[in-house]
């Protein structure tokens, strides 16, 4: 037998002219027409690879009749109560998708131990009330299951889920994602809704295959631009979600390189209009997509795949057309006709008004359909022209949105339904055309971008009271994590609780320390442990437990609380622990470190030494019924080295409570303003993105910090390599970042050279600009900053989220006077903390103390 030597691949949109309700006559049709024009030999075919939207349509249009309804089982114990699944999708998928959870036994440690085992009457039970609401998808997620090599913790309890409830489609999240609770989540969860439409359109790619003698295999193209099987692919449809725009990118770039042949490399615009959707991303200038960033996000559902930075909205050619009931404004989509546009559609006979109709309306030179004169005398003029209008703001919107710097970009138009695009677009230096056989290039027309004034925003501050809105919280949640230079925790989870909790009517309260009494009585929680167990082992009710044991010791309750360390996730720990819903006190503007620290006695009031023990008397919960009492200790060195030694043994993540100090004691210790600080940082970053300056976003920071004096961007790069270890509860390592041109705007220029490496104790301790001769040389160490951002989006990037290929940012700025104006300031938190006793400390530059919110903005 010869060499079989022709692949063929196979795209199944919802617009092309030969697609049917059934996709296996369209490719039939296809493959029998492709045969029979080229006189292929079916004995050399050695592949068929098929590219569908299937898939991803279904989740964009919200239909009910492709997405079935998933119940969720958490192998997580009391953990993660407070996000439970899907908290943060769209409230419209999620109440389409999520049909029941529950949250039962399992789960394990970081360490490989279990939390607890599974309880098969447990899930059993669960069960019952599964079958009662007649759900046949379910998922099963356990804490730290992609590293559940003994107990097999997901598997056994799919099993018993699959006995319970015959013909169930049972997912386990260990097969969808790795490391990241609530991302693997979302993405088990889309997976198990997809799964029977799935099997179903597999079957259907596979008849003609069978039926035209074709004896080769029959892939499906994933997110990352490989292949995948047929087989793998009706298991695991999530792995196909983003492969369209891979695929249309990859060919966008195939069909313009003649005509930009001679001209200087630039990143491109590729905006595939299909039948239902369009899905733009960037094409860099080396031909590849731009990979999405250290956490991905689809139709508004946060996971943690690798695939293209690839943006979706609801319009294709046969997206529906309608007007307002309430404002008489015309709607576009997002439901659509798909397949069924040359019967639905008004210019084919039908009586389904589409975007393609009005297109065709709007435009007396085209001629699609059988009756494009009816279509026409259908809609007025008028019409056409506001539905014309409203396309191109929906894809200016976009493409907008998928900038990283406000210059404009050339724009590809592709797919079956690009002829509704207009050859004119807002944000584009030109527009190329490369579907419905026209070919050509419209030139830029002037015209002005709509921009936020994020300085518009006012928060609320009454009688020097600053009432916390969901804004504030996104902003201060961005920049918790930055100052928490690597380490803290991620504060995403708590974000969602916090969110959650003011959606609910909760209210947060924040004063500043000025405004203090010298007797009011200022309590402190916080998390204690390794960052890595927070990206699985979500909160459960350990910090307001441990705060309840504390204060059953203590006679005066705090009547405000703050934060331990504002860097990371227990930045927002004192609001949420302040609430209304729970203490009901006041949170501090400030924190006991200004940013974060592996250890609690390197914080500020140890520092200060005013007394021998300050944390003392201190309570540790686990969360899992277990409490440890610290009533008395000669110094906190003595309650960290005790809490440290039961801290693995507790999972590695504790809820701490310390005893509450004094008003005039905070005033004097205290990190002054770190809640401001955090809000203005966030800020930065969110309007960059807004106003795509994410080429600058760096150069925002440092500006909010207190500008190049106080702080300075130290590298630019891509993480190359990343080493961990976990011990006695700390995550110990070093990443190295090789430069790199983040921004991938085809510039041979970098703006760094070489290397850096940095060392982290859960956070960065240093950052090392490696010689060519291997020598180093010290760009920033602490007590001063080390954080890295993703040169992406501007968000943080913690250390167990450090992966290779990361664009990333490193950014140094200068640590607070609290640390850096005593010699024992720096001996706690410099570099001989960390045994790194051959150098010495050297700030970056002066520290500027934060602008208080709360002065700016009171009435």
């Amino acid at each position: 037998m010869g060499v079989k030597r022709l692949r063929i691949g196979v795209d199944v949109g919802g617009h092309k002219a030969p697609t049917t309700t059934n996709p296996s006559l369209g490719i039939n049709d296809a493959l029998v027409s492709m045969f029979e024009q080229s006189k292929i030999n079916p004995d050399d075919v050695a592949s068929v690879t098929i590219g569908t939207t299937h898939f991803v349509n279904a989740v964009v249009e919200r239909d009910a009749a492709r997405l079935s309804r998933v119940a969720v089982i958490r192998l997580s114990g009391p953990f993660g109560k407070h996000a439970p699944p899907c908290v943060d999708w769209p409230e419209d998928m999620r109440s389409l998708i999520l049909g029941h959870y529950a949250l039962v036994k399992g789960g394990l440690e970081v360490d490989g131990r279990p939390i607890s085992d599974i309880d098969s009457s447990e899930i059993r039970s669960v069960c019952a009330a599964i079958a009662a609401k007649s759900i046949t998808a379910v998922v099963i997620n356990g804490i730290f299951s992609p590293i559940d090599v003994a107990h097999s913790q997901e598997a056994r309890a799919a099993a018993i889920v699959r006995a319970a409830l015959p013909g169930a489609d049972v997912v386990q999240s260990r097969d969808v994602a790795q490391l990241g609770f609530l991302e693997r989540e979302n993405g088990a969860v889309l997976n198990a809704s997809i799964l029977a439409f799935a099997r179903k359109t597999i079957r259907s790619f596979r008849r003609p295959v069978a039926r035209l003698g074709l004896r080769c295999p029959v892939f499906v193209t994933q997110n990352d631009g490989t292949i995948l099987s047929g087989e793998a692919a009706a298991r695991l449809p999530i792995r196909t979600f983003s492969s369209g725009p891979t695929n249309s990118m990859r060919g966008a770039a195939f069909l313009v390189a003649g005509e930009r042949s001679g001209e200087a490399r630039e990143p491109m615009m590729v905006v595939d209009v299909g039948g239902t959707t369009t899905d733009v991303g960037l094409l860099l200038a080396n031909g590849f997509p731009r990979q999405a960033a250290a956490f991905s996000e689809f139709a508004g559902v946060r996971m943690n795949f690798s695939c293209p930075d690839v943006k979706s909205i609801g319009l294709g050619g046969g997206s529906l057309v309608r007007r307002s009931p309430h404002t008489h404004a015309l709607t576009i989509g997002p439901d659509s006709v798909g397949y069924a546009i040359q019967t639905a559609a008004l210019c084919f006979g039908g009586t389904v008004p589409t975007a393609t109709d009005y297109t065709v309306a709007g435009d007396a030179s085209l001629a699609i359909g059988t009756h494009a004169a009816a279509a026409r005398a259908a809609i007025p003029p008028a019409a056409a022209r506001e539905h014309r209008a409203v396309v191109a703001r929906m894809l200016e919107a976009v493409v907008d949105a998928m900038k990283t710097a406000p210059g404009d970009l050339p724009v590809v138009l592709v797919g079956g339904g690009a002829v509704v695009a207009p050859d004119v677009l807002r944000g584009a230096s030109r527009v190329y055309e490369k579907a419905g056989g026209r070919e050509e290039v419209a030139e830029k027309k002037a015209g002005e971008k709509e921009v936020v004034d994020f300085e518009a925003y006012r928060p609320r501050v009454e009688d020097r009271v600053w009432y916390i809105s969901e804004t504030d919280l996104a902003w201060i949640s961005t920049g918790c994590y930055i100052l928490g230079t690597g380490g803290g925790g991620s504060p995403y989870s708590s974000m969602l609780r916090l969110r959650s909790m003011l959606r609910a009517g909760a209210v947060v309260k924040v004063v500043s320390p000025d405004d203090l009494k010298d007797d009011d009585r200022v309590g402190c929680g916080g998390g204690a442990g390794s960052p890595t167990v927070g990206i699985e082992k979500l909160a459960g009710d350990e910090m307001m437990e441990a705060q309840d044991e504390l204060y059953s010791l203590v006679k005066d309750k705090a009547t405000h609380m703050i934060a331990l360390e504002i860097g990371g996730g227990n930045g927002l720990q004192g609001m949420i622990l302040g609430a209304s819903t729970n203490m009901n006190i006041p949170t501090v503007d400030g924190d006991w470190m200004g940013r974060a620290y592996p250890t609690k006695w390197q914080t500020t009031p140890v520092v200060f030494a005013e007394r021998n023990t300050i944390f003392c008397p201190s309570t540790m919960c686990d969360g899992n019924g277990n409490v440890v009492f610290m009533t008395k200790a000669t110094s906190d060195e003595t309650v960290e080295r005790v809490f440290r030694a039961g801290l693995s043994e507790l999972g590695s993540h504790v809820g701490c409570a310390e005893g509450p100090v004094t008003g005039a004691e905070t005033k004097r210790w205290a990190v002054e303003h770190t809640i401001s600080l955090s809000w203005r940082i966030g800020r930065a970053v969110h309007k960059a993105r807004h106003s795509n300056r994410i080429d600058n976003v760096a150069e925002s920071i440092v500006e909010e910090v207190g500008g190049s004096g106080s702080a300075k961007v130290l590298f630019k790069g891509k993480i190359i390599g990343v080493e961990r270890t976990l011990r006695n509860g700390h995550v110990y390592g070093e990443v190295i970042i090789e430069a790199a041109d983040i921004n991938d705007d085809g510039s041979d220029k970098k703006e760094f050279e070489g290397k850096v490496k940095i060392p982290f104790k859960n956070e960065n301790i240093a950052a090392f600009k490696v010689k060519e001769d291997g020598s180093e040389e010290t760009l920033a160490i602490v007590p001063d900053l080390i954080s890295c951002i993703d040169a992406q989006n501007g968000e943080a990037i913690g250390t167990p989220e450090y992966r290779y290929g990361l664009l990333v940012i490193v950014l140094g700025i200068t640590a607070s006077e609290r640390w850096t104006s005593t010699a024992r300031g720096v001996e706690l938190g410099g570099p001989k903390a960390f045994g790194l006793d051959n150098l010495e400390y050297k700030p970056i530059g002066k520290f500027e103390k934060p602008m208080s919110v709360i002065d700016e903005y009171s009435k």
